[in-house]
């Protein structure tokens, strides 16, 4: 409970500052917000007790835990920093862009966590489930960050996104979904033994 409580805090903090600074292009508040309610889905999991019930949280994190790496692309919208970084002004904008990214991406890997320990998953099934989410979350960022589309689309669209999802498997987008998938990988099983200190 005490990390869920530090981790809102940085939410806060991290939107003040995005705030103060006028950050606009990629919606980094907005983006951070996905990216906690995959956190927040993956605490409920935890303290659903029910077996039968602990099913919908658990959907629900799956469906928004794309938006936690998906913070990644929002590199591509850094571009003050070509000119340099020794700048106040370039410096202070570039923590908050930073923090902000991290933030979701440490979303992502504490939500995978919490599952991990709600369902009492040993490590040959976290070994064998990292990849396949990792596979399946690239998928759902690729389509966020070119077709636009967003987790509630999934509700919303269902057909839509399907069919989105089928023309998005092609050779051209491959290299940026393998990608994805191995930086997801990377994180989620390289900061695995963390979470058992």
């Amino acid at each position: 409970m005490r990390k869920a409580i530090v981790n809102h805090l940085f939410f806060i903090l991290i939107c003040f500052l995005v705030w103060y600074k006028g950050i606009t292009g990629p919606d980094l508040i907005w983006n951070m917000f996905l990216a906690l309610v995959a956190y927040e889905f993956s605490l409920l999991a935890v303290y659903t007790k029910s077996k039968w019930l602990v099913v919908f949280p658990t959907l629900a994190w799956l469906a928004f835990f794309p938006n936690t790496f998906y913070m990644l692309t929002d590199i591509f919208h850094m571009g003050f920093v070509q000119g340099g970084y020794q700048a106040n002004d370039i410096v202070t904008r570039f923590i908050p862009f930073i923090l902000s990214i991290l933030f979701g991406v440490l979303c992502g890997v504490e939500s995978w966590h919490l599952i991990v320990q709600r369902f009492r998953l040993s490590w040959p099934y976290v070994y064998a489930i990292v990849p396949v989410l990792a596979f399946v979350s690239s998928f759902a960022i690729s389509i966020g960050r070119f077709e636009r589309f967003n987790s509630w689309d999934l509700v919303r669209y269902p057909l839509a996104v399907v069919r989105v999802l089928l023309d998005t498997i092609s050779w051209q987008r491959l290299p940026f979904i393998l990608g994805f998938t191995l930086l997801q990988i990377l994180c989620l099983l390289f900061l695995e033994n963390s979470s058992k200190k």
